[in-house]
């Protein structure tokens, strides 16, 4: 059973289905996340052939954040001018 529905879907079916269920799942995100910014959105939810992600506390820009942050300390801490190096 397992290798006919394999089969069944390892064509255009197959790729068919796998577009429609990204755009359902991206229009669900949308809808539940919509009052996120746009680029903040594009970032911490992704859904494409390749990739299915999603982090609704958006915790990769907070990484990003903190990581911005220590490296403003340490240049200042160290007389380090980051726009030129």
């Amino acid at each position: 059973m397992k290798r006919s529905v394999e089969v069944l879907l390892s064509g255009a079916p197959g790729t068919w289905l796998d577009t429609f269920c990204m755009r359902i799942t991206l229009k669900r995100w949308r809808r539940k996340f919509g009052r996120m910014p746009e680029g903040d959105f594009a970032v911490a939810f992704r859904s494409r052939r390749y990739v299915s992600k999603h982090h609704p506390n958006h915790f990769q820009g907070r990484v990003m954040k903190a990581y911005q942050e220590r490296l403003e300390r340490f240049a200042t801490r160290h007389g380090i001018d980051l726009e030129q190096a």
